[in-house]
């Protein structure tokens, strides 16, 4: 972080420490983008959320949001969704040995409202629900990009 002096951002990344591998962001790293003043978007993709196909579900990502929140804050968090229907017919995803379908948990817009149905059931405000959904990127690159 100390390489810019603009915030750092992970537009699709989720929690090592819940689903270990490299792609999946360390509390180092995650801490790191909050002290820059960064966002990060958890990503739906099945083989990111959880280790095997019967785990990667809305609570499991609604898992890597929580970690998030309580560590960096709502306001840190955004979605970083790829939101395809399927990704293919055969497709796979193979990590630690183990292989599992490979999905987008919320594959279409309307997917959503069930996610953001889980943060509210998780006790997320309207405020943060609302952020987490999109507002809080537009307020982001409002800031940055100009």
């Amino acid at each position: 972080a100390a390489l810019s002096e603009r915030p750092f951002f992970a537009s699709h990344s989720n929690v090592r420490a819940l689903r270990p591998m490299d792609r999946n962001l360390s509390d180092r790293t995650i801490d790191a983008i909050a002290v820059s003043g960064g966002m990060i978007g958890v990503n739906g993709y099945s083989g990111l959320v959880a280790g095997t196909t019967e785990t990667a579900t809305v609570s499991a990502l609604a898992d890597h949001t929580d970690y998030l929140r309580a560590r960096i804050g709502a306001k840190r968090l955004g979605l970083g969704l790829d939101l395809m229907a399927r990704i293919g017919t055969d497709d796979t995803f193979t990590s630690g040995g183990v292989t599992m379908a490979a999905f987008d948990i919320l594959p279409d817009h309307c997917a959503v409202s069930g996610f953001l149905r889980e943060l509210k059931r998780r006790g997320y405000t309207s405020e943060e629900q609302t952020g987490i959904a999109g507002e809080n990127w537009f307020t982001f690159f409002r800031k940055w990009l100009r």
